[in-house]
């Protein structure tokens, strides 16, 4: 995949790009950039294994998570 050109085609559609060597260093700028905000959470399944809704909430959130309950394909 093409980082480059994808973050280039984000941004010119009003998405800000940010790109981290590690899941954990990801979710320390997002529990930073978020602290004190109330989030709502989509089934992810790459956050869930982060454990970003806990950070998260560590970090003062409100988080409201949605599709939490198993997948009919689990």
């Amino acid at each position: 995949m093409d980082w480059q050109k994808t973050a280039e085609n984000m941004k010119k559609r009003g998405f800000t790009v940010r790109r981290y060597a590690t899941g954990a260093e990801a979710a320390e700028a997002l529990c930073e950039e978020l602290k004190g905000q109330e989030i709502g959470m989509g089934g992810s399944v790459t956050a869930a294994q982060l454990g970003l809704p806990e950070k998260l909430e560590a970090a003062g959130c409100t988080v409201c998570l949605l599709y939490t309950s198993p997948s009919p394909r689990d």
